[in-house]
């Protein structure tokens, strides 16, 4: 049988989504991570970000107020200039990441 329309556990209904082996492995990432939500999101709790924040050992976690699910969208300039930003921050670890050319952070 296909995969499609078959039930699959959400995000939003595991209670403990970075737990257990999650956790064991998560614990185990060595690079500073980003993890950005949306703060209306109605798709993934506001808490998971929380959660992955707390599961990975350097991660950090940035909220964009009045964006949902899709931050592409809901929250464009927000989440580039998050993005620009800890790649700015973590060039020791990842000296591949140039500039972006073309790409300007958005004030206000």
């Amino acid at each position: 049988p296909s995969a499609v329309g078959r039930p699959r556990r959400s995000v939003t209904r595991d209670r403990a989504p970075y737990g257990g082996a999650r956790a064991r492995l998560l614990k185990q990432w060595d690079r500073p991570t980003l993890v950005v939500h949306g703060d209306r999101d109605q798709i993934v709790p506001v808490a998971n970000a929380s959660g992955l924040r707390d599961a990975i050992p350097h991660a950090e976690v940035v909220r964009v107020e009045g964006a949902g699910h899709i931050l592409m969208t809901d929250g464009t300039h927000a989440l580039v200039d998050a993005m620009l930003d800890f790649m700015d921050r973590h060039r020791d670890v990842a000296p591949w990441v140039e500039p972006m050319a073309g790409i300007t952070r958005r004030t206000g």
